[in-house]
């Protein structure tokens, strides 16, 4: 027996024009319309499960309407409620109970008299920058950003109460960076060995940090860890050969990104650099090669990130020019300008250092540092070798007449 009572078949007939429709014919599209509201209960069953909901909605039903090309049933809000009246009907001498759904008349003045609600907004966009070279500019777009630097000043010109200066020094960060046993237990063992100064324990693990592929979570706690060696350690030369050595492999490693965390590696590199003293004795230790592997390492992030991030190459060109230029400086940091611009480009050294090369190597007669003169000296002959190479102007020549007599 159907759930559908041939009795409403009957009547949905009559609206259609149909006035005598068989008891048999009645019962038969009862069965065929309950097979077809199964159907559609089933398919917008799907699209309530798949939603993630245990209640269905009249979006349910008008998607599996949809799903069957059935034109949807309008005019239903999902959050009303359906009222259902009986009426009894009278056939064949006898009376069965048919349910139907009231309909509300609505007045039409009534919805001419009823203010209209407003028209959305039109949809526009315009373009402005939301920031340059890392600051946000301010202008009307950036408003949140404005309002905070206002809200800031006010705070910095109003007095501190001990409970606010409590509550600030406490405050923690929002987002904390957990890492798992094992990466925790591998970064101690890369920690432990850029400490140790064991070569024995160093080497195998800058080995396994250049071809690991699962340890990008570690990068930043990489960088962090060549910044404080490096700021701790100025003077032991085993300890700083252990941090670029990590650089080195980080850099190396074809499965990690390493872009977001360049400015927290180069200042670190440049220090090993141009830096003034790297070592106990900076005559009798081998600081030299620790500057020329720093600048190596400079002159490849230039090289390999310099066109994505166009400020890298000027902010290293910059650091070194300053390093060179400067008389002040002892003769260790110009020897790792020099040679750091070297790597870079021909160009960074016809731009920076052939101009005054003449100058700066009657200058160099003056020091007093004899044995790291020499060294000063030997690259700069280097370098002044290589550009006459390059070419031969009037400023070459020139330079050369300068520099006959130092070079004896």
């Amino acid at each position: 027996m159907s759930i559908f009572p041939s009795a409403s078949i009957e009547e949905y007939a009559n609206t259609v024009g149909i006035k005598e429709l068989p008891e048999d014919v009645a019962r038969l599209l009862a069965n065929d319309v309950e097979y077809r509201v199964r159907e559609l209960v089933q398919d917008a069953s799907k699209f309530m499960l798949h939603s993630k909901r245990t209640r269905m909605s009249v979006d349910d039903i008008r998607n599996a309407f949809l799903l069957r090309n059935i034109e949807p049933v309008y005019g239903y809000d999902p959050t009303d409620g359906f009222s259902f009246v009986s009426m009894d009907v009278k056939k064949k001498d006898t009376e069965k109970t048919v349910f139907y759904i009231s309909e509300r008349t609505v007045n039409t003045l009534d919805c001419l008299r009823t203010q209209p609600d407003p028209l959305p907004a039109i949809e526009t966009f315009s373009s402005h920058w939301l920031a340059v070279e890392g600051i946000q500019p301010r202008v009307e777009e950036n408003a949140a950003e404005v309002a905070r630097e206002e809200m800031s000043v006010e705070s910095a010109s109003k007095p501190f109460e001990k409970e606010e200066v409590r509550e600030a020094a406490v405050k923690k960060p929002l987002v904390q960076h957990t890492l798992t046993r094992e990466l925790q237990l591998y970064f101690d063992a890369v920690e432990d060995a850029v400490v140790s100064c064991d070569k024995a324990k160093g080497e195998p693990v800058f080995v396994a940090v250049m071809s690991d592929a699962g340890i990008q979570q570690l990068v930043p706690y990489f960088t962090q860890l060549i910044a404080d060696v490096v700021t701790k350690n100025l003077r032991r030369l085993c300890v700083l050969w252990s941090a670029v050595s990590l650089a080195r492999s980080v850099l190396a490693n074809r499965h990690l990104c390493v872009e977001p965390y360049l400015h927290q590696l180069l200042p670190s590199l440049l220090t090993c650099v141009v830096g003034k003293s790297l070592c106990e004795d900076v005559e009798r230790e081998d600081h030299w090669a620790l500057r020329r592997n720093a600048a190596e390492l400079c002159a490849q992030i230039c090289s390999k990130y310099g066109s994505t991030y166009e400020t890298i190459v000027p902010r290293v060109t910059k650091t070194l020019s300053k390093g060179f230029h400067d008389r002040e400086k002892p003769l260790t940091t110009h020897y790792g300008a020099l040679y750091g611009l070297s790597c870079l480009s021909d160009a960074a050294v016809d731009r920076v250092v052939m101009p005054g090369i003449a100058g700066y190597v009657e200058w160099l007669a003056t020091a007093e540092d004899c044995a790291v003169k020499e060294r000063v000296v030997q690259l700069a002959r280097q370098l002044y070798e290589a550009w006459r190479e390059r070419g031969d102007s009037a400023e070459v020549k020139l330079a050369g007449e300068r520099l006959g007599a130092f070079w004896k």
